[in-house]
């Protein structure tokens, strides 16, 4: 059985709003009865497996937006990868920074969840090179099913223009903008190796102006608050234990207690 659209639309909007699969069924139901009382307008209802399936759509769709809304943009200000663990599996997060037509800055998650093939900083960085490849490659899809849908239709170069070029998902916009990571040491060669893919697709590409075959490169702000926070904590506790050393001793006990809760050790 093939759904009608506004079928598979309410679905997506459930499964959007992290609705449990095995619950859409039951809800699709209850709005009806809550809206149309009386009437028995649900004749079929999709399946189960129907609605699970649909989730893999729901991500195409969700990937496919956040290409639209990188290739549109006037400008790809940074890009922050971030890699960490899900049930002792590597998972792969690139985030953009974006100038939109607005001149106002937006964020958008190009894709999240990427299980590189290993931990190393080398698979990081072709991840995050294919994430644009793999953007690109959604918006053609989606050119090529505006063309064949509204083949007849006179509004069809409108509709096209509206779509980005896949060329504007190429890596080489990155130049001039902002790769940051973590601080460790993969995340650190990971920058390293992004940038050198890059290069080499401008360089392929003809482009050999110096001033603009640069990338700037960063470290995300949380991770550096916390290196900071540990070394002021660590300073604190030595210098707060030299400061109080003579003097811990007439402390009544209750707040001994406080003292050993800090770890000022007497």
């Amino acid at each position: 059985m093939e759904w009608m659209p506004h079928v598979d639309k309410l679905v997506l909007e459930m499964l959007f709003n992290r609705t449990p699969p095995t619950c859409i069924q039951a809800n699709i139901l209850a709005t009806a009865r809550t809206f149309m009382p009386g009437t028995a307008i649900v004749k079929e209802i999709p399946s189960l497996s129907h609605i699970r399936n649909l989730r893999t759509v729901l991500l195409t769709t969700t990937k496919t937006l956040a290409a639209y809304e990188v290739g549109n943009a006037i400008e790809i200000k940074q890009t922050h990868s971030y890699e960490t663990s899900k049930h002792q599996t590597g998972v792969l997060n690139v985030v953009n920074g974006l100038l939109t037509k607005d001149n106002e800055l937006k964020t958008i998650c190009l894709t999240v969840d990427i299980i590189p093939e290993n931990g190393t900083a080398e698979e990081q960085s072709k991840a995050v090179v294919q994430s644009f490849s793999d953007g690109a490659r959604l918006l053609d899809l989606w050119r090529d099913k505006t063309a064949e849908m509204f083949k007849d239709d006179t509004d069809l170069p409108g509709l096209l223009v509206m779509i980005p070029e896949k060329d504007r998902l190429c890596i080489t916009r990155l130049l001039g903008g902002y790769i940051s990571t973590d601080t460790c040491a993969t995340a650190r060669s990971t920058q390293t190796q992004i940038e050198t893919i890059i290069l080499d697709a401008a360089k392929e590409m003809g482009m050999t102006d110096k001033k603009k075959l640069v990338i700037h490169f960063g470290n995300c702000h949380n991770h550096i608050r916390n290196i900071w926070t540990k070394a002021l904590e660590k300073r604190m506790k030595v210098f707060l234990t030299q400061l109080m050393q003579n003097d811990l001793d007439l402390f009544p006990p209750h707040l001994r207690i406080s003292c050993d809760l800090y770890n000022i050790h007497w």
